[in-house]
């Protein structure tokens, strides 16, 4: 009789591990005295019910995996669409959003980044100008927008804009630190904070070279599009004082190796 009800504590000790099994049904046959078998049968039901209500569990909890997906999904969505409507407003800037994000989805792969990194770069890059939804008309039209200190003022605001835009959505993560950053400079002369060398986010340093060689090679209101070879120079002219150098090399090589051969 002592094995038995030996027997059984391990079992039961057992099953309130999570190991759960069918060593306790045989407890419940009748060779067994009756105390035996109903305290067998009772902890036998006891655990088919936990066993039951920890599936349940598991299963609402990736029901709400899922849901949380497909809301991460559609609000991904519809904030690249407000920040793909800037271009609609602004024809010198249609497309740079893509093209931006496209430079710097390279770039955050030459270095060696995780996938996930990697996107969160792509996301930031995506997102970076979304604090010029807020711009007047005249602004994106960009007139007198070089001799009017209160236009520059305004375009200055658009990191702050867009991270207070994004803040609250959690799940993208370092890719708000990049609409917040990716207008300092390495040598602490950008803005909205002034901050210098790595004290900007490593992604937005990245976004920075992606967005400046976009800048630089396009059409704008102030300046014609330079060729990828002019760009790449004018990169390498202000690396170290606005941007990474060391990312600057990276991009280079990646444009020359896929774009210029």
């Amino acid at each position: 009789m002592r094995d038995v009800t030996d027997d059984l504590v391990r079992i039961m000790e057992r099953i309130a591990g999570g190991e759960y099994g069918s060593d306790l049904f045989r407890y419940s046959t009748e060779e067994h005295p009756e105390m035996i078998r109903r305290i067998a049968e009772a902890m036998g039901m006891m655990m088919v019910k936990v066993e039951a209500r920890e599936q349940r569990i598991l299963m609402d909890l990736e029901e709400l995996r899922e849901r949380h997906e497909v809301f991460k999904k559609a609000v991904t969505t519809f904030v690249l669409a407000m920040s793909s409507a800037i271009g609609a407003r602004d024809p010198y800037t249609q497309g740079h959003e893509q093209r931006t994000a496209g430079y710097a989805l390279r770039l955050a792969r030459r270095v060696g980044l995780s996938k996930e990194d990697a996107q969160f770069v792509y996301l930031g890059a995506m997102l970076h100008d979304i604090g010029k939804l807020g711009f007047s008309d005249r602004l994106f039209s960009g007139e007198d927008c070089r001799d009017s200190p209160e236009l520059l003022q305004a375009i200055k605001s658009h990191p702050e804009i867009g991270s207070s835009i994004l803040h609250w959505i959690d799940f993208l993560g370092p890719a708000v630190d990049v609409v917040r950053h990716h207008h300092e400079r390495m040598d602490g002369s950008g803005y909205p904070q002034g901050l210098a060398g790595e004290d900007i986010s490593y992604f937005a340093r990245i976004v920075a070279v992606a967005d400046t060689f976009d800048a630089i090679t396009t059409d704008r209101p102030y300046q014609p599009g330079k060729t990828m070879h002019e760009g790449l120079e004018t990169l390498k002219n202000i690396a170290g004082t606005h941007l990474d150098p060391a990312l600057v090399a990276a991009f280079q090589e990646e444009i020359l190796e896929n774009d210029l051969e």
